[in-house]
């Protein structure tokens, strides 16, 4: 299994390895600092695991002014496995479902990162005349991380929400299952799970149904290796949750109907719905906001069983 590349203290608060990576090498998973750009902590509830940055205003470097060099394969090539493992750490330290001007400014900072770290004449030449093309390869690869998401819950969630209805019972399906996942989708029930407690009363968990607890722990710690690209010092899963919630929801809608869409998942269809659940998760207090974190703690100790770490 492929383990990220050991980190330089020297050059945290640049965001840089030591030497430039080789195709395949990963940067490290914690958190990096773009040159000028000062981090946010955006805090969750009562806690901070919740980790983003101040994305406006963000530009490729200035042209070089000097005499003009082209880079060599080699380089050019490592130059785009850097942006694409930056731009992956992005989603998922940030947000997964980013609108389109969000997008477009994430694909910058990562392009600018990748360039930041080869210092030799000609990078930023070769930025400018390949930040179309780069741009649309990092654009598709945030839509193949929707369709892995996607491709999981819809496996899963006919089992997992019990939509299954025994032979002997038909005719009964399409109104079974209509019925059920219309309440499924009311008051975050779909997300959350209730449990019953020996003294009679209910504990409601936030984002702990088990189709949610699959879909997270199969991406980051299944064949994908997602993990590598969350900030895995402050556990913060949260985009990972709250996308995991969004991609649910549209499998449940397309089972309702019987109607699955092969198309990408839409942003500004989804807006709503996303910060709907990312407001729940933000407001998290007190008992809930308890469990949450048990929860994420609970999701890590089983990843690091996933990979051999304990």
């Amino acid at each position: 299994m492929v383990r990220p590349v050991p980190y330089n203290a020297d050059l945290r608060h640049v965001g840089l390895v030591e030497r430039p990576l080789r195709p395949g090498e990963l940067v490290p998973n914690e958190a990096f600092v773009i040159p000028g750009r000062s981090a946010v902590i955006q805090q969750v509830g009562e806690t901070t695991r919740s980790v983003g940055r101040n994305l406006s205003a963000v530009r490729l470097p200035p042209a070089y002014t000097g005499a003009s060099n082209t880079i060599d394969k080699q380089m050019a090539s490592e130059i785009k496995v850097d942006a694409r493992t930056i731009f992956k750490h992005l989603l998922f330290s940030q947000n997964l479902l980013p609108d389109s001007d969000d997008l477009v400014t994430m694909i910058r900072e990562a392009l600018h990162s990748a360039a930041s770290s080869h210092s030799q004449a000609g990078v930023n030449e070769w930025v400018k005349k390949n930040v179309s093309s780069e741009t649309k390869r990092l654009r598709d690869i945030a839509i193949n991380v929707h369709n892995d998401f996607k491709d999981i819950a819809c496996i899963l969630a006919p089992s997992l929400y019990n939509l299954t209805l025994p032979i002997r019972l038909r005719g009964h399906e399409v109104p079974f299952r209509q019925q059920e996942i219309l309440a499924l989708l009311e008051n975050f029930s779909w997300i959350d799970e209730t449990h019953h407690l020996d003294d009679g009363s209910v504990s409601q968990v936030p984002f702990s149904h088990p189709a949610v607890i699959q879909v997270v722990i199969i991406l980051l710690w299944g064949e994908k290796n997602y993990w590598r690209f969350i900030d895995v010092e402050h556990k913060n899963i949260n985009p990972t949750v709250v996308f995991t919630g969004i991609v649910l929801q549209q499998a449940l809608q397309e089972y309702s109907t019987g109607i699955f869409s092969p198309q990408e998942l839409n942003a500004r269809a989804s807006r709503s719905s996303y910060d709907s659940l990312h407001s729940r998760l933000l407001s998290l207090r007190g008992g809930e906001l308890e469990r949450y974190n048990l929860l994420v703690d609970d999701l890590f100790t089983r990843g690091d069983e996933m990979l051999g770490k304990s």
